[in-house]
C-alpha cells in the first residue's frame, strides 16, 4: 500500500510530466525575476561601497550624485568641508560622475564617466585592476602647437567593453581615449560600465572643459569611547545619566539620538536610555558616525548651497530612483506567478483525480481511510513539486551565466522560494485531495462521477 501513489504516478506519466514542467518553469521565472532585482540592488551599491567614501557632497537640491546634476567649484567647496569627524589623513576628493555615450568600434553605447585623482577616493587602485595599469593624468598646461597623445582611460570589463583590448581607443564627447587598464565586477545599474579617467580629461570630455566637478568625497573616522561602570553611585545611574556624566559636552537631545541610533551599548548590546547599570558593565559610545558628520556638514553647507549625504543615504536615494520604483511591476508579476503556480497544480491534480475516481472507490471499498487517500494525493503533489523545484533551481543556476544582464541569485531567497513554492503547490493540491476523500465507493463503481 505504501507504494500505491508511486505506481499511480507511473501509470499517468503524461500528467506527472506536465505538472512537473509547469512547476519548474514557474519557479525558474520567479527566481529569475528575484535575481534581476537582487542584481540591480547590488549594482546600485557596488561603486559607492567600492570607493570607501563615507560622505558625498553635491549641489543643494540637485538630487545627489547619480540621480540629479550637480556642479561645484573646488576652490569654494574644499575649504568649507571642516568637521572633527573627517579623516584628516584622507584628502577631500573631487569627483566627476556623469552619464555618457562613448563610441566603441563605430557603435554608440552607454557608460558612466568617472573622473578622479589617483591616490584619492573615487576610483580603482593599481592592485584592483584585472589587467593593464592606471592612466597617466593629462598635463595641466601645454602649448597649442604641442602634439599630445590621446588621454588614457581604465574601463569596466563588461558588455561591449570586453571586446576592447589594451591599447585600443574609444571616443567620448568627441575626444579620443586609449584603453590602458581594465577592472572587473565594477559597473552601475543595468550593466552600465565605468570609464575611469583623470579629472582634467573628464572635464574636457563631459563638462565642456569646465573647471567644475560634480561632487566631493570624504572619509570619516568614528570616535569610540569605552567605560566600565564602577561601584558606588555609578552603578545606580541609568544609561542616559551615565552618558551625560561622561560626555559633558553633549546636549540631552544629542545623547538621546546616540542611544536611539544604537551608538551607545551595554556589554555590546543596544539598550534603552532608562536601562539601569550594574557594576562592571562595559559601556561603548560611538560618535562621529558618517550619518552624524553628514548631518552636521549638511546643516552648515546649506549657507553655501551644498547638500551633504552619508554613503548609506546616497545608496538609498539611488535604490529608490533606479530600482525600487521600476521594480514595483516586477514584484506584482512575481505574486501573479505564485497564483498561477497554485492554480496550475490544483487544476492538473484535480483533473487527474477525476480520471481515477473508480480506483479511489476501490481503495475505500477495501478499507482505505479518507486520511490515507488524502495523504496519497498530497504525496504525489509534494513529489512533483520537489522535482519541479529542483529542476527550476538547476535551470536558473545555469541560466545566470548566459543571461544578457547581471542576475544575482541568493541562497536565502532560493530556500524561501522553494519552501513557499512547496506550500503553494500543496495548497493547490488540497482541492484535489478533498475531492478524492469525498468519493463514494458505490457511486464510483456505477461510473456516475
Amino acid at each position: 500500500m505504501r507504494s500505491v501513489f508511486l505506481k499511480d504516478m507511473a501509470y499517468r506519466k503524461a500528467r506527472v510530466v506536465l505538472t512537473t514542467i509547469g512547476i519548474f518553469v514557474l519557479v525558474a521565472l520567479i527566481l529569475l525575476l528575484g535575481g534581476i532585482m537582487n542584481g540591480l540592488r547590488w549594482q546600485a551599491r557596488r561603486y559607492f561601497e567600492f570607493t570607501g567614501a563615507d560622505i558625498w557632497i553635491a549641489k543643494q537640491r540637485s538630487g545627489g550624485v547619480a540621480v540629479g546634476f550637480s556642479l561645484l567649484n573646488p576652490e569654494y567647496v574644499i575649504p568649507a568641508i571642516r568637521d572633527p569627524g573627517i579623516d584628516q589623513n584622507v584628502p577631500i576628493s573631487p569627483l566627476i560622475f556623469a552619464q555618457a555615450r562613448p563610441v566603441v568600434h563605430s557603435k554608440e553605447t552607454k557608460a558612466v564617466v568617472v573622473g578622479y585623482q589617483i591616490g584619492r577616493l573615487g576610483g580603482p587602485r593599481q592592485e584592483q585592476l584585472s589587467e593593464g595599469r592606471l592612466f597617466i593624468p593629462t598635463p595641466g598646461e601645454y602649448s597649442p602647437e604641442q602634439q599630445l597623445a590621446p588621454a588614457e582611460v581604465v574601463i569596466s570589463d563588461i558588455g561591449v567593453f570586453k571586446e576592447l583590448g589594451i591599447g585600443e581607443t574609444i571616443n567620448v564627447g568627441g575626444k579620443t581615449f586609449r584603453v590602458v587598464g581594465k577592472v572587473k565586477d565594477l559597473f552601475f545599474v543595468f550593466d552600465t560600465p565605468f570609464l575611469f579617467m583623470d579629472i582634467r580629461s573628464a572635464q574636457d570630455a563631459v563638462l565642456l572643459n569646465s573647471i567644475f566637478v560634480n561632487t566631493f568625497l570624504a572619509k570619516v573616522t568614528p570616535q569610540t569611547s569605552h567605560y566600565v561602570v564602577g561601584s558606588g553611585n555609578e552603578s545606580k545611574l541609568t544609561l542616559e545619566q551615565f552618558v551625560s556624566w561622561k560626555e559633558r559636552e553633549l546636549s540631552q537631545s544629542e545623547i538621546q539620538n546616540l542611544i536611539n541610533n544604537g551608538q551607545v551599548k551595554i556589554n555590546g548590546k543596544r539598550a534603552k536610555g532608562k536601562a539601569r547599570l550594574l557594576k562592571n558593565d562595559k559601556i561603548e559610545i560611538v560618535r562621529n558616525t558618517p550619518a552624524e558628520v553628514a548631518a552636521r556638514l549638511d546643516e552648515f553647507g546649506k549657507r553655501l548651497g551644498l547638500e551633504v549625504r552619508s554613503k548609506q543615504q546616497t545608496i538609498d536615494t539611488i535604490l529608490e530612483n533606479y530600482v525600487d520604483e521600476p521594480m514595483k511591476a516586477v514584484r506584482f508579476f512575481q505574486v501573479m506567478l505564485w497564483l498561477v503556480a497554485g492554480i496550475i497544480v490544483g487544476l492538473i491534480t484535480y483533473a487527474t483525480t477525476l480520471e481515477k475516481v473508480q480506483e479511489i472507490g476501490v481503495l475505500k471499498a477495501i478499507g482505505a481511510s479518507g486520511t490515507y487517500v488524502m495523504s496519497m494525493t498530497l504525496k504525489q503533489v509534494a513529489l512533483m513539486s520537489v522535482i519541479g523545484l529542483l529542476l527550476g533551481i538547476g535551470l536558473i543556476s545555469f541560466a545566470v551565466h548566459v543571461f544578457p544582464i547581471f542576475v544575482l541569485i541568493s541562497v536565502p531567497e532560493t530556500v524561501a522560494v522553494s519552501m513557499m513554492g512547496l506550500v503553494v503547490c500543496c495548497l493547490g493540491g488540497c482541492l484535489a485531495a478533498w475531492k478524492a476523500v469525498s468519493v463514494d465507493p458505490m457511486i464510483a463503481f456505477r461510473g456516475e462521477i
